[in-house]
């Protein structure tokens, strides 16, 4: 009823607020995406480079994009690719789910590129968006932003009809491993004890399967998988890497199993696959598949037939 109200209504202003999904007309082209991630800290710095196309008649004084409340807007930016630079006169939060960029003018029509300076909430044990667990004396972040959480993590269009490319570039303690969906790129060492990871360009992906890790983790190779031999890696909590050697012992020879069932090579440049603390579910992210951590990792009092085959399922479920 509530959903058929809402579609139902009236003609709204192209500048309004949005009620259930974005305006149309504005596509994205890409994402470049920079954050500072200190596992266990209660907030994260980023930087959103988007690339846009608006249509002349999404062409309004409001542009809008998804974004929570916990994201703090610090410094917006638009530059069309005519010429010029303009700032929002206002920020417009519409919670629970969108932000609005109001400018002076009507934005231009044609390619332009949204620069976005802000700080996000790291939640802990939430399991949603980005988001801090702890074992033992290690913290790690972890990403989960199916259905519809990356909003909470990035203000951005958080709809699967926009499947584009991103980039990640991650600051982060430099002893610890960071991930993401995409081979990494360039690593450099920075002052105050961190590193800058830089990511490849991923092929198209919808936000919902955007994924990051970071933390101490130990690494476990799997080897190689499939046609293309693709590096496969079992990330496990510290200390735990031989929980993760049956799961590396059997994720290629699933991926050679579906690549002959489907008639299709796998299609990303890397597989690894993590334990999560405190999740029962697994979530199929292109290059980076998380799992709750009794999925994939199996001690000595966990090693069962049963556990084997769960595991064996779910991996060729998520792969799948």
């Amino acid at each position: 009823l509530v959903v058929s109200a809402v579609l139902a209504d009236a003609p709204r202003s192209k500048n309004a607020a949005p009620q259930l999904r974005l305006p149309g007309g504005v596509t994205v082209v890409d994402y470049d995406i920079s954050l500072k991630l200190i596992p266990g800290a209660e907030t994260f710095t980023g930087q959103m480079i988007i690339n846009l196309k608006i249509a002349p008649e999404a062409a309004a004084e409001v542009l809008w994009l998804n974004g929570s409340p916990d994201l703090d807007i610090q410094k917006v930016t638009l530059s069309p690719a005519a010429g010029g630079e303009v700032a929002p006169e206002i920020i417009v939060p519409a919670p629970p789910d969108f932000i609005g960029f109001r400018f002076r003018n009507r934005v231009s029509a044609g390619p332009s590129t949204l620069r976005i300076s802000y700080r996000g909430k790291l939640l802990r044990h939430e399991g949603v968006g980005l988001f801090n667990e702890r074992d033992g004396n290690d913290d790690y972040i972890f990403s989960d932003f199916e259905p519809f959480d990356a909003r909470r993590a990035f203000p951005c269009f958080d709809e699967p009809a926009q499947k584009v490319p991103v980039r990640f570039t991650l600051d982060v303690p430099a002893a610890h491993v960071a991930v993401s969906n995409a081979p990494i790129e360039s690593e450099q060492p920075l002052p105050e004890g961190l590193r800058r990871v830089v990511f490849r360009k991923t092929p198209p992906l919808p936000t919902y399967l955007w994924a990051i890790a970071v933390g101490p983790f130990g690494v476990v190779d799997a080897g190689v998988g499939g046609s293309k031999r693709v590096p496969l890696r079992i990330l496990t909590l510290r200390g735990r890497e031989a929980q993760g050697r049956y799961a590396a012992s059997v994720t290629a020879p699933l991926v050679d199993i579906l690549e002959r069932y489907t008639g299709v090579p796998f299609p990303y440049d890397k597989l690894d696959q993590v334990g999560v603390p405190n999740q029962g579910h697994a979530m199929e992210n292109p290059g980076l598949i998380t799992y709750g951590q009794r999925l994939i990792l199996i001690g000595p009092d966990s090693d069962t037939v049963n556990a084997r085959r769960r595991f064996a399922r779910v991996c060729a479920h998520e792969l799948a």
